[in-house]
């Protein structure tokens, strides 16, 4: 009785909105554990290189995982990959609470954060794929990412103060937003239409896996068509490696070179809770990925600006402004991804599955080679490095993709009816 009483004045409330209420806990929780588990691997292993090598195997592991569920589970629907992640997140701080931080335990409890990152991923594609139309993804996307911004930026900040009580206690703080996302999931899909629609983006009624061969050739194709935006996708999640593996260190220096180095990644995270309110309407003029190139440009260049000054205050407002350009040109690349999938029907699951390797792969090599140049140059420096990627990156984009890319629908057909 209390439940249903609870939940009926939410019964008009938009399917996203309460889907991204769901993310905004699981993301409130994942933000403690981004910032405090690099400090507290490099704290314990004393190797910036060691913490990247040790933080990459979650996206390792994270993109085997990505081939196998859209060749074992291509056509489940968004609650199975939620429900999911939702084991998947509560494992992770576990693992750091009651093991000890040796490499072996450190692994495993990135495999789950691996896992979690994925699951996560098929379950926001299909979920923004089957409740909304194509003319509304980048408001999708634009809502779901405020969600998902508010908690990244309440997150750092909290866990700052967090790690001042002790090593672990950031740890146990996140099993509070982990379950307020279950419990809120729990809540609402009995009586919401979340619910409602019981197909995955996949829209075929079998469900038979596919063999390996089969799976191999579709990826091929689709890669075939959607390569550029496969290799922007992995520099803007390079971008993004860089602040939460080296910049949790990097912040962690400025705190002691000044007070206002506690802001650093307060700056990265507010301008995307208001940049995805005009997403929405700044792409029309030149495209969604055009948009997105040209968005990308500019923040690596002021990447390269913000590793020239020593200054805190002019490196705060250069993370921002990096923040606001990269955030565009992600909300807009989410959007273009979601697109291809509503255009390729039953293969749609393949089309994230790519989508999430080019993160993963991101944040294989990220963490590992930006450790290590960190070791040589520091960790501010550093930044310009990605700065050069990214922009290079954006700018043959810009000139070699064209403003629509036709997705193999009668090849895919052709191969799969064999």
């Amino acid at each position: 009785m209390f439940t249903r009483s609870f939940i009926k004045p939410f019964d008009r409330v938009s399917p996203i909105i309460i889907y991204s209420l769901i993310i905004f806990f699981m993301s409130f929780g994942d933000a403690l554990m981004s910032y405090s588990t690099p400090v507290y691997i490099e704290k314990r292993l004393n190797s910036a290189f060691l913490m990247g090598l040790i933080l990459s195997t979650s996206s390792l592991f994270g993109t085997f995982l990505d081939f196998y569920i859209s060749k074992k589970y291509w056509n489940k629907k968004y609650g199975f990959f939620l429900k999911l992640a939702f084991i998947a997140t509560l494992m992770f701080p576990l693992i750091l609470i009651f093991f000890p931080a040796k490499p072996l335990f450190l692994i495993v409890g990135m495999l789950s954060w691996g896992a979690y990152y994925e699951l996560r991923g098929f379950s926001n594609f299909n979920f923004i794929n089957k409740h909304t139309n194509p003319d509304n993804h980048t408001l999708a996307w634009s809502i779901l990412n405020t969600f998902n911004s508010l908690a990244y930026f309440i997150g750092p900040m909290l866990s700052v103060y967090l790690i001042e009580i002790g090593d672990k206690t950031t740890f146990y703080f996140a099993l509070i937003p982990f379950g307020l996302a279950i419990t809120t999931h729990y809540m609402f899909t009995k009586k919401h239409s979340l619910n409602k629609r019981e197909h995955g983006i996949n829209l075929l009624t079998q469900s038979n896996e596919r063999n390996l061969e089969i799976e191999g050739k579709i990826m091929k194709i689709l890669i075939t068509r959607a390569w550029p935006i496969f290799i922007f996708g992995f520099t803007l999640w390079l971008l993004d490696a860089s602040f939460w593996t080296i910049g949790t260190l990097f912040s962690e220096q400025l705190k002691h070179s000044s007070k206002y180095g506690s802001f650093f990644f307060a700056a990265y995270m507010i301008p995307p809770i208001f940049t995805s309110i005009f997403a929405t309407h700044i792409y029309k003029r030149f495209g969604k990925k055009r948009t997105a190139f040209i968005s990308a440009i500019f923040s690596a260049l002021i990447l390269l600006v913000m590793a020239a000054t020593n200054n805190v205050g002019y490196i705060l407002i250069c993370v921002f402004f990096v923040s606001i350009f990269y955030n565009l040109a992600q909300i807009l690349n989410y959007s273009v991804y979601e697109d291809f999938v509503t255009r390729l029907h039953q293969y749609g699951n393949d089309m994230v599955a790519i989508g999430q390797v080019s993160a993963s792969l991101a944040y294989i090599t990220g963490p590992v080679i930006f450790g290590l140049i960190s070791s040589y140059i520091g960790y501010q420096s550093t930044f310009s490095i990605v700065g050069i990627i990214l922009g290079s990156v954006s700018i043959a984009c810009l000139f070699v993709v064209p403003r629509k890319i036709k997705m193999p629908q009668i090849e895919l057909k052709h191969l799969t009816d064999r």
